[in-house]
Parts: structure tokens; C-alpha cells; sequence
């Protein structure tokens, strides 16, 4: 059953996380897409259609009779090439990733193109790598020329959309497991805030064709993010304006934060977060206020709580993922 949609407007300071978060991620190359650009001619591994998919991260493979074709100049969204996806309803050509994940918050940015017909882009957390229809929906949107379909685990919404073939678009999902919203923008701007964020971590990205599905697309600049990284990233780049000393154990915790989360043990990781979390408390806003009442104190002060609460929101983060890793047990 079909819900009516919740437009954004009470999310503006969600949307700008988002963009803002995202390019962070891709300056900081946290995207866990291999080849996401396809510039280096991409799909490494090609099974015939009706295969069961194997676990495959690190690059693309693809299921289907039908070839995904690197389109050249001047196809690519970004740089000189873009993916052609031509999917039939007899011959669902599907592409997919798994991707390394260590938490159920994420970020979902593509641009794509409508040739002809329709298409659908999936999130899964879980599936028997046969029929992707049976997996576990992080996020899922089913592209017709006039309109969008989305899909989280709070249900499913449609609206209109005006996405006549031959030109690129952009799509941006943030999904934040605080909140439990996804935020999602097309073109750049704001359209919608869903609830419904997956309670595992998104295991699979899949693009092309769904059953009964025919059409053909053009795929390009393809990135997802883990929320936790992007977080990471973000104490990483207010740490440069620490003394060298503090800046080093700082960098040194969040790096085994990192090694912790890669390796499924986020109980691991709260210790060094915590330790994080004392260092960057090293200069109390009071004393530095109480100190010297210049400007420059000032400044300091703000940035000391500003990291102080991005700590306290990525903690709040792997705490949730630790919980759902316990009740899955």
C-alpha cells in the first residue's frame, strides 16, 4: 500500500548534512563503491541470467545474456565514460557490488540518465543472492520517466517526477539511524524525508532491471558512504587545528575506532572513542574562557564543544549498531 509522501520541510539542517557530508566523503575517498565511475571499463565478472550471484566486493558483476556497455565521450556524467544498463522483463540485466559496511547508517549519491522504460536501485542488507525481490530493503527506488518510487523499510511512496530520456540526474540518500530518517534529494534539491532506516547494515548495491522490468539507463558516479565514516572523517579534519601532540593520539584512536568497526567488533571500538572523547576535551571550554577572553579563545572554545558533539553523535551511532549486532545473536 502506497503512502503519501512526507516533503521536506522541517530538514533543511538534514539535507545540508548531507551534502555536506557526502562531498566530505568524497574528498576523503570513503566511498565504498570500487570503480563507481567506470572509468577504468569495470564489470569484472558477467553470469547468465537466472545465476545465483556469489559475494563479490571490490568491483562489479553482473547477471543477465545482455552486456553492460561502457558508453565513451561524451556519455559520462563525470569524465569520458558512463554505464549503458539495457534491461528486459525477460532479462532482468543486474548489477551489483557488495559492499564493506560498518554501520546501518549511509550514503547513497548517483547520476543516471533515462534512455527508455524503467529501472530500479537497491540497497539490500540481506538476501539469498538469487532473487533480490526476497532481500531485505535498506533502500530501493524504481525510476519511471514520470515518476519516482521509493522504498525503505517504513514502506513505500511515490511522486511525480518529470525525467524525460536524455538527461542527467542526480539522486542523494542520507540515512540516519538516529533520526531514523532517509533524507533524499534529486537534482540537488529536497524532496523527501522517509522514515524507515534498516535496523542491519546495507550488504548489497544493485542497479538495472526488476521483474516485468524493460528499459535502458546510463549509470555514472556512483557513491556510497557509511554514516560512521563520514563522522570519522569529519573529527579527522577538525583535529588538524590541534597542537601536533594532541592531533597524533587523536588520529591514533580513530584509526583503531576504524580497525574496529572493519572488523565487526563495534564493542571494541567504544573504548577509543571514549578515549577520543578525552582528548578532545584536553582544553575545557570554561578554562579557556576563564583564561583569556579573546576572540581567538573564543573560537577554540566553539570548536572544542563542536568536536565534543560529534563525538557524543558517533558514539550514540556504534552504540546502536553493538545493539543490533547483540539482538541478532
Amino acid at each position: 500500500m502506497r503512502k503519501t509522501p512526507t516533503l521536506v520541510t522541517g530538514v533543511a539542517a538534514l539535507g545540508l548534512l548531507a551534502a555536506a557530508t557526502l562531498a566530505a566523503a568524497q574528498e576523503a575517498q570513503l566511498n565504498r563503491v570500487a570503480d563507481g565511475g567506470f572509468e577504468s571499463g569495470f564489470v569484472s565478472l558477467s553470469l547468465p541470467a537466472g545465476a545465483r550471484l556469489p559475494m563479490f566486493s571490490g568491483g562489479w558483476a553482473s547477471r543477465g545474456s545482455r552486456t553492460p556497455e561502457i558508453i565513451e565521450r561524451p556519455g559520462g556524467y563525470q569524465g569520458a565514460r558512463a554505464l549503458r544498463v539495457a534491461s528486459r522483463p525477460d532479462d532482468p540485466l543486474l548489477l551489483l557490488q557488495d559492499l564493506p559496511f560498518n554501520g546501518a547508517g549511509f550514503g547513497l549519491r548517483l547520476a543516471f540518465r533515462v534512455e527508455e522504460g524503467s529501472q530500479t536501485i537497491r540497497l539490500l542488507t540481506d538476501w539469498d543472492r538469487r532473487d533480490p525481490a526476497g532481500g531485505q530493503i535498506a533502500f530501493a527506488v524504481t525510476i519511471h520517466p514520470a515518476s519516482l518510487t521509493f522504498a525503505t523499510p517504513g514502506g513505500q511512496w511515490e511522486i511525480p517526477a518529470d525525467l524525460a530520456a536524455g538527461n542527467w540526474h542526480t539522486l542523494s540518500v542520507l540515512a540516519d539511524p538516529r533520526s531514523g530518517v532517509q533524507s533524499i534529494d534529486l537534482d540537488g534539491r529536497q524532496v523527501l524525508a522517509l522514515p524507515g532506516v534498516p535496523a542491519q547494515r546495507p550488504a548489497t548495491l544493485l542497479l538495472g532491471g526488476a521483474d516485468r522490468q524493460s528499459g535502458s539507463f546510463l549509470y555514472d558516479a556512483v557513491e556510497v558512504v557509511s554514516l560512521v565514516d563520514l563522522e570519522i572523517g569529519l573529527l579527522r579534519e577538525a583535529g588538524v587545528r590541534l597542537d601536533p601532540g594532541a592531533r597524533g593520539a587523536l588520529l591514533g584512536r580513530l584509526d583503531a575506532v576504524v580497525m574496529a568497526l572493519d572488523r565487526g567488533a563495534p564493542a571494541l571500538a567504544l573504548p577509543e572513542l571514549d578515549a577520543a572523547r578525552t582528548l578532545l576535551g584536553w582544553s575545557r571550554q570554561r578554562t579557556l574562557a576563564d583564561r583569556d577572553g579573546t576572540a581567538a579563545s573564543q573560537r577554540t572554545a566553539a570548536l572544542i564543544a563542536e568536536m565534543e558533539r560529534a563525538v557524543d553523535s558517533l558514539i550514540e551511532l556504534i552504540e546502536i549498531d553493538a545493539h543490533e549486532r547483540g539482538s541478532q545473536r
